[in-house]
């Protein structure tokens, strides 16, 4: 049942003790050996000495993106050049990518430990053939897999993302694949495409098991891949900066993070002060393993909340969800609009995806929420009474929401559109998902 039992069933308590000792650790060796925080450490007066406990650790600087957009990769660097592993690296941001140094120690726990136990949780054993349908070249994430589940004893099909669909089905059926692994935006896309060519996935493929990483995944979107490939649907998260975030066993509630890996705060995104357990606030997130990039304190852009109760599959490790980005929060007044808040109102129709586009504008006073919906299956974008439940979700995403409706400060219009027909980024997310016209208008342009 377990892959590491006196971690995945260690106590909070004795979690917190483990995590603080590899925390303070990690920030005295860059201290001593980082150019950057050499630096960083002087310019904000942190004398380690004081830094005796978690309360102590809170009044610490967050960190975000730009640190490491702006820095040399080698100037994070607190371990020695032999002890290097590889560079990394995440989507380009306004033409810059981030280049994320690893170390042999933190790549190799990651593949060898984290996803060893996430193999456990799924029940995998020896029998197993996984497809690995993540993008290879620069991303970690492929090459995490592969060496992960090479060390737990699957034999791997490393396709990535890039090849040619009816290539990948064929080889997928002729190897017997028992589980495969990509981002959720190619998995629906890759089954919409299978059925396309006349294949019926539950009949005609082996596959038991699915992972969706790369985005939260909606319970409609779950049920229609469970549905159709006869499988069991896992998530699990990740991040460049990171590796592996968190993933499902299988009582599916929330997704376990690894203790010995990293050290979660969940803070209100306005005063940056804690949240009480199983409240919403920005993930903030702290390194306890890679010496190539320590990183303190820095902010992840998602909202999401988390619990330290004992899961129901006997695992006692924190388990995280993963609510939505921080930048998709539309602020109106005193008012808060969440990107996930729309996700549960889309998705509570079955007919729906829970792929969006929304413009927001201002006029005559009132705030307009435009928006462009993809249904589940083509044709129902024509169903004028699916409109207009839609639309009604919409209009009563929270209390005071529905509120202004009432008193015609806000304004909903929807468009339903046919499934894949709003425009994708080259990674296959949604372009410019939420559009704030308002904040160019307050800027003056």
């Amino acid at each position: 049942m377990f892959f590491n039992q006196k971690i995945e069933t260690m106590s909070t308590k004795k979690q917190q003790k483990m995590q603080w000792y590899q925390l303070k650790k990690v920030l005295i060796t860059a201290c001593q050996n980082s150019k950057f925080y050499k630096k960083w450490f002087k310019k904000y007066q942190i004398n380690l000495k004081k830094i005796k406990n978690f309360k102590d650790y809170e009044k610490l600087p967050l960190m975000d993106k730009f640190q490491i957009l702006d820095n040399n990769p080698f100037d994070f660097v607190s371990c020695q050049e032999k002890d290097l592993f590889g560079v990394f690296s995440s989507g380009g941001t306004a033409g810059r990518s981030k280049l994320i140094l690893k170390d042999k120690e933190s790549f190799n726990f990651t593949a060898n430990e984290e996803l060893g136990i996430f193999f456990k949780a799924m029940n995998l054993n020896q029998k197993d053939r996984i497809a690995i349908l993540a993008t290879a070249g620069i991303s970690s994430a492929f090459h995490k897999i592969v060496l992960g589940s090479l060390a737990y004893g699957l034999m791997i099909i490393p396709l990535g993302s890039g090849t040619d669909i009816k290539f990948t089905a064929e080889i997928m059926k002729k190897m017997n694949a028992t589980i495969f692994w990509s981002s959720a935006i190619f998995t629906l896309a890759l089954t919409k495409n299978i059925v396309a060519l006349g294949f019926n996935p539950a009949k005609d493929f082996s596959i038991k098991k699915i992972v969706c990483s790369g985005m939260p995944l909606s319970d409609n979107i779950r049920f229609f891949l469970e549905k159709t490939w006869g499988a069991e649907v896992f998530m699990a998260a990740g991040a460049a900066e990171f590796g592996v975030l968190g993933f499902e066993c299988k009582k599916h509630d929330g997704m376990h993070i690894s203790p010995e890996y990293l050290y979660w705060e969940i803070l209100d995104p306005e005063t940056h002060k804690p949240v009480s357990e199983g409240k919403m606030g920005e993930s903030v997130c702290s390194s306890l393993k890679n010496l190539a990039l320590p990183l303190f304190r820095y902010q992840m852009n998602d909202l999401a909340k988390i619990t330290y109760k004992k899961c129901d599959c006997g695992r006692t490790t924190p388990r995280i969800w993963l609510l939505g980005r921080t930048q998709e929060t539309i602020f109106i007044g005193a008012h808060k609009v969440y990107g996930y808040q729309i996700e549960e109102a889309l998705t509570s129709l079955k007919e729906m995806s829970g792929n969006y586009q929304l413009l927001v504008s201002e006029k005559q006073g009132k705030t307009n929420f435009n928006y462009k919906i993809e249904t589940l299956k083509s044709g129902q974008e024509k169903n004028i009474n699916l409109l207009t439940q839609v639309k009604i979700k919409l209009e009563n995403i929270s209390v005071t929401f529905s509120q202004g409706i009432r008193e015609n400060r806000f304004i909903v219009k929807v468009k339903l559109v046919a499934p894949d027909t709003l425009e994708r980024t080259s990674r296959g997310k949604i372009k410019d998902r939420i559009l704030d016209l308002r904040e160019k208008l307050y800027k003056g342009y």
